[in-house]
């Protein structure tokens, strides 16, 4: 082997050792910022499935009050019937001599 033709391969072997790592390098910036990405999607989705528990929370709190509210005003009026009833049969001053 002559040794312009050793240096000739000697360049060859240089040139795509440092393509190599070059692909090398930039496989991996690839996969870094792949797996950023995702970090970021599951941070986005994680606190987009916390909001949606704490909707759903509210929104039950809120339709108990709403139930709790509706048997208060059904309690009141079978209250305010019952109590017309009692004064219609049993006049006031009855009530109050007692």
């Amino acid at each position: 082997m002559s040794r312009r033709s050793f240096g000739s391969n000697m360049n060859t072997i240089i040139r795509l050792a440092a393509q190599s790592e070059r692909a090398r390098q930039t496989a991996m910036k690839r996969q870094q910022a792949a797996e950023e990405r995702a970090a970021r999607f599951a941070d986005k989705q994680s606190k987009a499935e916390a909001k949606e528990a704490a909707r759903q929370y509210l929104q039950g709190r809120v339709d108990d009050a709403k139930s709790l509210s509706d048997e208060i005003s059904r309690q009141d009026e079978e209250f305010q019937t019952v109590l017309r009833r009692v004064l219609d049969h049993s006049p006031t001053q009855n009530l109050l001599k007692r």
